[in-house]
């Protein structure tokens, strides 16, 4: 799902996206499946990001994603 929102924010550019980082508090659950939101904080020239993960209302942690050479 945010790969997705990467592509459709970020059109264009060399390369892809990756997951570089991704920092939990904790598991998932499989109760988080329907609640979960992920908003990003930070872009850095397009290159990488920081994205904040809420399961429900809890801040759960952070995911991190580059645009690589393809």
């Amino acid at each position: 799902m945010t790969k997705h929102l990467h592509v459709e924010l970020y059109p264009g550019g060399s390369g892809k996206w990756i997951v570089t980082r991704l920092d939990l508090d904790r598991l998932l659950r499989s109760e988080d499946g329907g609640a979960l939101e992920v908003t990003l904080e930070r872009n850095l020239h397009h290159r990488l990001t920081r994205a904040r993960v809420v399961a429900g209302a809890q801040q759960i942690g952070h995911i991190y994603f580059s645009r690589v050479a393809a």
